[in-house]
């Protein structure tokens, strides 16, 4: 957890001084009061989105000025068609996707997961979290498992946020 980017962007005014890359390294010196490490830990999944959605704007910017700009200049003096300009807008976007959250509810078993924060198509985190007497079965967007079903690491277009919960089954008696 990046404690200082957190800090820096819910808490813009206040003064503090971190040592290290831990809570135990934070001294609050503004008069508001300094926020408990769990305000931070709550804080964070949407700060890393927002950051890497800053990095995506910069980026489409960046290629926009580059790859399409020059087309759309061409397009208005009738040197291109305004599809090889949308064309060009297209591939800057395809190239830069904006970034989505996943978060990963163990329903009903143990252990905990970060949430996975990824832009494009990527394989989902493998599931970390336990059920007593039970067996992992799929990820579902529902916890009744009436939503669309996910297996492990399978691939996710991240284009939205998405919670999702693991799917138990009872594991078989093993005969002693």
């Amino acid at each position: 957890m990046d404690i200082a980017q957190i800090l820096s962007k819910r808490y813009p005014d206040a003064e503090w001084t971190l040592d290290g890359d831990s809570y135990s390294g934070l001294t609050w010196l503004s008069d508001s009061t300094k926020p408990t490490f769990a305000e931070l830990e709550a804080e964070q999944a949407q700060v890393e989105y927002e950051v890497a959605y800053g990095r995506v704007v910069a980026d489409r910017q960046a290629a926009y000025r580059d790859d399409s700009d020059p087309i759309f200049f061409d397009f208005q003096r009738g040197e291109a068609t305004e599809q090889d300009w949308l064309d060009a807008v297209q591939a800057v976007k395809d190239a830069n996707p904006y970034p989505a959250l996943v978060f990963f509810d163990a329903n009903g078993g143990d252990g905990s997961m970060p949430f996975q924060l990824d832009a494009g198509t990527h394989a989902l985190t493998a599931n970390g979290f336990t059920l007593e007497g039970h067996t992992f079965d799929e990820w579902n967007t529902a916890a009744d498992g009436s939503g669309d079903s996910y297996a492990d690491e399978a691939d996710y277009a991240f284009t939205a946020e998405l919670t999702l919960f693991a799917q138990w089954v009872v594991a078989p008696e093993v005969a002693e």
